[in-house]
């Protein structure tokens, strides 16, 4: 016997395929927008003129000029920039934030300043200098290539 043919239309829920595709999205634009302070921050540390004092380098004959209260840090051994990390050893579990920093002391005392010394501000410079880009990247609803 042939089994009746039913006209019948099946609807399935695809909302766990939907959150995942949202999910990779936020993640990816997180990612993008880590990435858009990151290289803006290294572009600012790396120019602009320096009005401090003049040093030798330590063990040379080679001057260079530090950077004067205000101004961005002067780059001299490269170590700071280098330091700073999109959210270290976390970046697969990527949560609702994403985080950039130096581990290294100096990176805040640069930043803020001491009761010492004045501050050389760069992080948030930088921020302020991306900070449209980044909440357009954020806010958009284009997903192309995003997942």
């Amino acid at each position: 016997m042939k089994p009746k043919k039913r006209a019948e239309i099946r609807i399935e829920s695809n909302v766990k395929d939907y959150k995942a595709a949202i999910e990779n999205v936020r993640k990816f634009r997180l990612f993008k927008a880590g990435h858009v302070l990151r290289n803006q921050l290294l572009r600012d540390l790396a120019k602009g003129p320096r009005t401090g004092r003049r040093y030798y380098v330590p063990g040379t004959r080679e001057l260079y000029t530090a950077s004067a209260p205000g101004e961005r840090p002067a780059w001299r051994t490269g170590d700071l920039a280098r330091s700073y990390r999109l959210a270290p050893d976390r970046m697969p579990l990527l949560g609702k934030h994403i985080d950039l920093g130096s581990e290294l002391d100096y990176a805040t005392y640069l930043e803020f300043g001491t009761p010492n010394m004045k501050a050389r501000p760069h992080l948030n410079p930088a921020y302020e200098a991306v900070k449209e880009e980044i909440r357009s990247i954020l806010t958009s609803t284009d997903t192309a290539g995003q997942t």
